[in-house]
């Protein structure tokens, strides 16, 4: 649940992948978007020296190998994975049946600028909400 959270939170700062061009364009009274650089993001972290199907696949190969393992030395940790993976999957199809105004996605990007992205840009046009995820960490500095 808490991986959906965070995807949720990740795609929600992904609406404003490049701060200064949408602040530009956003005039909302009392509100400041804070940019990308004015938080400190580090943009090669954006950035994949591979694109992300074949690190998809890469690294479902790699889960399907574990479980294979895990199915012959470890049936207790096998039957947990599995378990894990079936409560990600009910709750993944639970919030598409429940919410699926808000699943709908209009573009997928996979580069920008010459560069794969580690993880793709979802680009939603027609917003009803933003969530904003962050690490704990002391923001007051922003707050002022």
């Amino acid at each position: 649940m808490y991986k959906k959270i965070l995807i949720i939170g990740f795609l929600g700062l992904l609406v404003f992948p490049f701060g200064s061009t949408f602040a530009k364009a956003w005039t909302l009274p009392g509100v400041k978007i804070i940019t990308r650089a004015e938080w400190g993001a580090n943009e090669a972290w954006r950035y994949a020296k591979q694109p992300a199907y074949e690190v998809k696949a890469r690294l479902a190969n790699k889960n399907q190998q574990e479980l294979d393992e895990l199915q012959q030395s470890n049936v207790g940790a096998y039957l947990d994975r599995k378990r894990v993976d079936y409560e990600n999957t009910m709750a993944t199809d639970y919030l598409i049946s429940s919410y699926a105004s808000e699943q709908t996605i209009n573009e997928v990007r996979y580069e920008y600028l010459g560069n794969y992205l580690k993880r793709p840009e979802s680009i939603h046009l027609n917003k009803t909400k933003i969530i904003i995820h962050h690490t704990a960490g002391d923001y007051a500095s922003l707050l002022t």
